[in-house]
């Protein structure tokens, strides 16, 4: 029955995506087309609805035109979603996406990188925007600055240690990583990678200390003890498959923590070690030939997979049950460009999708 009210919510959000249409910028059509925003299958990725639906005063509006960095689980309600926009800030669901609000606050427009919600405290959040670090204690209602970088330099991503959430850890984009061990009220810095990029933190959730670095050309590195140290999870052999380096995405399982996934420009490793030895998986295109921007496992089986491959203006959905053994290959609801893929923490089969007009 749930199933069943949600799509009836969504067959009415698709007749109201259709009836508005895209809001054009008045520039040169990019080359894909179709609707941007976040899609959601019920069937494991076999059909899709379009979710956009953003309910205002003047009426029910749609975000078809609204480009997809990520989306974040709240780990406290199943049914609480954080929408990471590319350029109009952070929308919110409490019903699994069937429609979304924004609030007036600091983060109604701009870039989004990324968002954190407290292990222990429901209400608390931080997010990035570009150069600014912003703490919630109110539920996203309002938000105040607690970091601002002046140098120049970008901010891209914000965690919280999962054993110690008073252990708030910034990474930016010319490879510094600061921690604040006071809720973000001071800062030092806990380590500078020299010639990187840096692009995310993840942490583990099963492990505290333990967090992994990501980098746009130097691969994955992990501290095990809350950032005092850190070392490279590639060895030399797997630094040497080509284009490996270049960084797509990294997923940690969602229960099997020890199950790691890493996407570059070669193609999707795995590791069943906490990153200690990886396995290429056999994709059914050369290493290097496609940009894959989306990649998601299923939180009841890791061996359920699912990726997007760019090839210039077309994208394809890859899906296996087998682990990657074999795969079978899904038509896409939109031209656009698939940038997210996401499975539900807790409805089995529903698959969140993604895309961004290029230009944004």
């Amino acid at each position: 029955m749930k199933n069943y009210a949600f799509t009836a919510s969504l067959f009415v959000c698709s007749l109201l995506l259709i009836g508005q249409g895209c809001l054009s910028t008045g520039k040169e059509e990019p080359k894909t087309n179709g609707p941007a925003g976040i899609f959601v299958s019920l069937d494991m990725a076999e059909s899709w609805q379009p979710i956009s639906s953003f309910p205002t005063l003047e009426g029910v509006q749609n975000l078809a035109d609204v480009g997809v960095n990520k989306i974040v689980s709240d780990p406290h309600n199943d049914k609480t979603q954080y929408w990471l926009s590319r350029k109009r800030g952070l929308f919110i669901t409490h019903n699994n996406g069937k429609s979304w609000y924004q609030e007036d606050n600091a983060l109604l427009s701009g870039f989004v990188y990324s968002l954190a919600v407290h292990p222990k405290e429901p209400c608390t959040l931080y997010a990035v925007k570009r150069t600014a670090l912003y703490q919630s204690i109110d539920c996203a209602r309002s938000w105040t600055l607690v970091y601002s970088e002046e140098t120049g330099d970008k901010l891209k991503s914000v965690v919280i240690d999962s054993g110690f959430p008073h252990n708030i850890f910034l990474a930016t984009e010319k490879g510094r990583v600061f921690i604040s061990e006071d809720t973000g009220i001071s800062w030092q810095t806990a380590q500078r990678f020299r010639n990187a990029k840096l692009v995310g933190l993840h942490t583990d959730p099963s492990t505290p200390g333990r967090i992994y670095l990501t980098t746009r050309k130097r691969g994955v590195f992990v501290t095990e003890n809350g950032g005092t140290t850190w070392r490279s999870l590639f060895d030399e052999s797997t630094s040497k498959l080509p284009k490996v380096l270049e960084y797509r995405r990294f997923v940690i399982h969602p229960k099997e923590h020890n199950v790691l996934f890493y996407v570059s420009t070669y193609g999707i490793l795995r590791s069943d070690d906490f990153g200690q030895n990886w396995e290429k998986l056999t994709l059914l295109h050369e290493p290097g030939s496609v940009k894959i921007y989306a990649f998601t496992v299923d939180p009841e089986n890791t061996k359920e997979l699912y990726y997007t491959a760019t090839v210039q203006s077309k994208s394809t959905l890859y899906k296996s049950v087998d682990g990657g053994v074999s795969w079978i290959t899904k038509q896409l609801p939109s031209g656009q460009i698939p940038t997210m893929l996401k499975t539900h923490d807790t409805e089995r089969g529903w698959v969140y999708l993604g895309f961004t007009i290029p230009a944004q």
